[in-house]
């Protein structure tokens, strides 16, 4: 027996239903292989945004993902730079002999340089120093010219060689080293440096009170404002400042000379180091 014309509303929705039932049955079914459209989606009780488009041609498969909210970011700083310096007595001197000779024809001048820079090396090494500890640093040999007022060109008077060695030496042993050098035919010197053996335990002290330094500043810097700090963002070493180094220039004498005064004195190791900080939201 049919649906009277008064009942036929309740069945047109009781078929509505099951039609909405199986469709979003399919639609759970299907949900991690195939689209699904928003409408259809929400009908069936999902307010989830929908995962994926349409597959794209070809019948290919999507990877289904779901996006994350993005998470908000302070970029509120105080930022500051600290100076940590360390005094160390040296304990290694690094010390240039050069021999610089010239003659009319280069051979001639090479000859000359080798024989003589080989006795400056002798007189070095019968102080101690082992060949580790020796090295040439310069090697040379250059036109000599002179102006002549006549043709007023410069002409060719000879050749001058030149040959450099640096010797690191206890900072005790420095002095006999260099005098040993000059009285064996060293004419010629580049420099003096002082440095520690062991400069990476001073280095990491400076480093520790470059450091301290930066964070007592940053939070007197934040107590001022008022302001209150969450945690350290970025630590960075800015710089690394070399031992100082000065240069002397001498001559070799022919009478005896007396014992060349060097006073080491005391290094300054410096470190320099960035901090920065955020601060925590009000």
């Amino acid at each position: 027996m049919g649906d009277s014309p008064a009942n036929a509303p309740g069945a047109a929705a009781r078929g509505r239903s099951r039609a909405r039932a199986r469709q979003c049955a399919q639609l759970r079914g299907a949900r991690s292989a195939h689209w699904r459209p928003r409408a259809s989606a929400r009908a069936c009780g999902d307010d989830s945004p929908p995962i994926v488009d349409r597959p794209p041609a070809g019948g290919a498969r999507p990877t289904l993902t779901r996006m994350q909210p993005r998470e908000a970011t302070d970029t509120r700083t105080i930022e500051a730079t600290g100076k940590g310096v360390v005094r160390a007595k040296p304990d290694l001197a690094v010390l240039k002999l050069g021999v610089t000779t010239q003659a009319e024809q280069p051979a001639e001048a090479v000859d000359q340089n080798a024989k003589r820079m080989s006795k400056v090396i002798a007189a070095v090494k019968a102080q101690g120093i082992p060949d580790t500890a020796i090295q040439t640093s310069e090697l040379q040999l250059d036109r000599v010219t002179k102006w002549d007022e006549d043709l007023q060109t410069d002409v060719l008077v000879g050749y001058r060689a030149t040959n450099v060695i640096t010797v690191r030496s206890p900072v005790d042993t420095a002095v006999k080293v260099f005098d040993a050098g000059v009285a064996a035919g060293a004419n010629t010197a580049g420099g003096l440096a002082f440095a520690v053996n062991d400069e990476k335990k001073y280095r990491r002290e400076a480093l520790a009170q470059a450091t301290k330094v930066a964070v007592e500043d940053i939070e007197a810097v934040a107590k001022a404002l008022g302001v209150n700090l969450a945690a350290v963002v970025q630590a960075e070493v800015v710089e690394a400042i070399e031992p100082p180094l000065y240069e002397s220039q001498f001559f070799a004498m022919d009478h005896e000379l007396a014992a060349t005064p060097i006073v080491p004195g005391q290094l300054e190791i410096t470190s320099r180091v960035r901090v920065r900080y955020t601060i925590k939201a009000p």
